[in-house]
């Protein structure tokens, strides 16, 4: 028996296309579809219809979904200066999602009137690489790939409005602090979807 799976992306060129390094250091930046920390540290998406990217057939047929981060691609933004990108190291980091009635894995039983609505879960935690030391690569398109291939899968219940507001936090692993590095520029993050009850 197959598995009927939904892929949905979450892409910051979607909220701010800009390629210049100095619209995303100094300040956060916000527009109608939503915002990109500085250094984006963190992002949020305005507004994302869960019904419409899934289906309105396979939206209704679930009642709860799972949800795992397959990939991740991460661009480089245009530097004036060289040096910036090519002083920068791989660097451990861990991405922290919220904004879905994720199920609280600290309560027990693990049944879905055990929910959490603020609970951020992480998607990812390794390492993102060092980008090659070149000014041209301005997409994600063209950037570095992250394949998960080990996701941890998270359940969250069907969200009572259609629209939910998505954000990704870029924590250092072991400060839980934000992860400031320049040199990395536009992320598209690509979710696999699954309906489970």
């Amino acid at each position: 028996m197959s598995v009927e799976t939904r892929n949905i992306c979450l892409n910051t060129y979607d909220i701010n296309n800009s390629i210049l390094s100095t619209d995303y250091t100094v300040a956060d930046v916000t527009t109608s579809v939503g915002t990109i920390g500085a250094y984006f540290n963190y992002m949020t998406w305005q507004n994302i219809n869960l019904r419409t990217l899934l289906g309105d057939s396979y939206f209704n047929k679930y009642n709860a979904f799972s949800m795992k981060l397959i990939q991740c691609l991460v661009g480089e933004l245009t530097y004036l200066d060289d040096s910036i990108i090519g002083s920068h190291t791989d660097s451990p980091i861990e991405f922290k999602l919220e904004g879905l009635p994720f199920k609280n894995y600290n309560s027990s039983p693990y049944n879905l009137k055990n929910i959490n609505t603020i609970t951020n879960v992480s998607i990812y935690t390794g390492k993102l690489l060092k980008l090659p030391s070149v000014v041209n690569l301005s997409t994600t398109t063209s950037g570095t790939k992250i394949n998960v291939e080990t996701a941890q899968p998270y359940i969250f219940a069907k969200p009572a409005t259609d629209g939910v507001t998505l954000t990704i936090h870029k924590y250092s692993p072991s400060t839980q602090q934000y992860l400031n590095k320049p040199g990395y520029g536009h992320f598209k993050f690509v979710f696999e979807i699954c309906g489970v009850q």
